[in-house]
């Protein structure tokens, strides 16, 4: 039996967004295939044992958390490091590494997130795998970008440290796995010496509607994401400020806005209108898959792979997406889901939906069909592995 050590930034239940549907669908892939996954998180405060339901034993076989205490944010600023990087270095992560390698001899380290690296030299193994959520510096790009003055050369300073730190980063792992073409390819313009691969989530499918639901409508559109990652912010703001006010014109549709750490901007918002909901953090997204008619996915920047949007096609629900956000799919014909350009597009294409429950059941079942073909394992993880 294969041993690995997982090394990851969060608490990865419950599972209710993008970045932990792709974790923890590494893990449960693993675990199926009868290796020995000892999981290592951070978390805001430890989790009780009666918290730790059955299924989330299927996921890792042991488990230990290391307690994320807030720093002042001047304690984290580092010359060396980026901020996001910095805060993630912990001495009680250091010894916990110590500790379980002194007892054990791990086939396999993985690193998820590129804020984990901080710790590659503290620990030896011949497979040192990173786990590439997002190009970093690209992130931190996009929000420089989109400020101003002070902020903006505060940020650019933040933006070169993590050009710094990815570049070195990367080179130091045996594997580097992304999720899209894209990515892989931004990286090895970072560093042509990286060993960078493809790793597609392995979602399950498990469709939340029938055919027969999918024509009930309840005249509600989804969107889903962590609103502290920029883009998905930006996105709902988009949806609130640009989409409702010209979808209110023509039809009463109501927003679901779903997803942990909303901040007091969308809060404030929502309060101003009854077809507005966010609901932040929920244990599991599934009933709003259920109950909305249509998912949409506004995000305009970013990298990576928008896992929401995956997932919401193999839940079975139609979704509308702009075109930046359908990136890394490579869809090239039939499509699975319906692109907009513009505001305008978007409003046409959600009433269109709405008047049309065959094309909804249509849109599903060919979305499905993509799925079944795009979550396949990756063969070089399988070879890492001995699967």
């Amino acid at each position: 039996m294969q041993k690995v050590l997982f090394l990851t930034t969060n608490d990865l239940f419950p599972i209710n967004s993008g970045s932990l549907i792709y974790s923890t669908s590494i893990i449960k892939y693993l675990r199926s295939k009868d290796t020995y996954v000892t999981l290592v998180n951070f978390c805001k405060s430890p989790q009780s044992k009666s918290k730790i339901v059955n299924n989330q034993l299927q996921y890792y076989n042991e488990r230990h958390e290391i307690v994320l205490n807030s720093k002042n944010y001047l304690t984290n600023l580092s010359f060396k490091y980026p901020y996001t990087i910095k805060k993630y270095y912990r001495k009680e992560m250091v010894q916990k590494l110590h500790s379980l390698l002194k007892g054990n001899n791990y086939d396999a380290i993985i690193f998820d997130h590129l804020h984990m690296a901080t710790y590659i030299d503290e620990v030896e193994c011949s497979n040192k795998i990173l786990i590439q959520h997002n190009v970093e510096s690209n992130i931190w790009k996009e929000y420089m970008l989109s400020k101003n003055g002070l902020i903006r050369h505060l940020v650019k300073f933040q933006y070169s440290r993590m050009i710094e730190f990815e570049k070195k980063s990367i080179s130091k792992f045996k594997y580097v796995f992304t999720i899209s073409d894209e990515d892989k390819r931004d990286l090895i313009l970072l560093n042509c010496k990286a060993n960078v691969n493809v790793l597609h989530p392995i979602i399950e499918i498990s469709r939340s509607k029938t055919d027969e639901e999918i024509q009930i409508l309840d005249n509600s559109i989804l969107f889903v994401g962590d609103m502290s990652w920029f883009p998905n912010h930006e996105a709902a703001l988009f949806l609130i400020n640009k989409l409702m006010p010209v979808l209110r014109e023509q039809s009463d549709i109501t927003l679901y806005i779903v997803g942990k750490n909303p901040g007091a901007e969308l809060i404030e918002l929502s309060k101003q209108y009854k077809d507005i909901i966010v609901t932040g953090k929920v244990d599991s997204i599934d009933p709003y898959y259920r109950r909305c008619d249509i998912f949409i996915n506004s995000v305009t920047s970013g990298s990576g792979l928008n896992i929401k949007l995956v997932e919401a096609m193999a839940k079975g629900i139609p979704v509308i997406s702009s075109e930046f956000g359908s990136r890394g799919l490579n869809i090239i014909d039939k499509m699975p889901i319906v692109l907009y350009k513009n505001v305008n597009e978007l409003k046409n294409q959600i009433l269109h939906l709405m008047d049309s429950p065959i094309e909804r059941t249509n849109l599903v079942s060919r979305a499905l069909s993509f799925c079944y073909s795009f979550f396949k394992p990756n063969k070089l993880f399988d070879d890492i592995f001995n699967i």
